[in-house]
């Protein structure tokens, strides 16, 4: 009988916001460089550093995020993942919308009003957006408009 060793897949969303003690953001002290067959990691990160530093102006020229640069310096494989597409938005909150159990339906304006707001495009951003309302139809007295209004401001 061949032995097979367990695998373990380890996923983390947003290397970049983690901050260990005595430590800056973004850095990666904390994860292991030499890891065992069995093991994987899934990481997310941004790429480039959005904060600007007090000397640099807006649209001045963007630096690679500590993170990326540091993945990249140990040669980890790298999957970009592009922001999702307003089509495909829809159909995210189609599916969201009609997974509910309790009444959650948005009209074609508030569909409209989420799928066009810029950081809808991440996934994250989108999915917390939706629980929020699903929470917010069943928990609160504020309209869908109202809560939209908040959620997006």
């Amino acid at each position: 009988k061949k032995h097979f060793p367990a695998r373990i897949v380890i996923v983390i969303d947003g290397v970049d916001l983690i901050q260990g003690d005595n430590a800056q953001q973004g850095q990666l002290h904390w994860l292991p460089t030499d890891i065992p067959s069995g093991v994987r990691f899934i990481l997310s990160t941004v790429e480039f550093d959005k904060s600007l530093s007090p000397h640099q102006k807006a649209g001045s020229v963007r630096h690679l995020h500590r993170t990326y640069t540091e993945l990249k310096r140990r040669k980890c494989p790298e999957m970009k993942l592009d922001p999702l597409g307003v089509e495909v938005r829809h159909g995210i909150i189609n599916a969201f919308t009609s997974s509910q159990k309790q009444a959650f339906e948005l009209n074609e304006t508030q569909a409209f009003k989420i799928v066009t707001a810029r950081p809808s495009s991440q996934p994250l951003f989108l999915r917390t957006v939706l629980y929020a309302l699903a929470l917010g139809t069943e928990k609160s007295t504020a309209s869908i408009d109202e809560q939209l209004d908040h959620y997006l401001a």
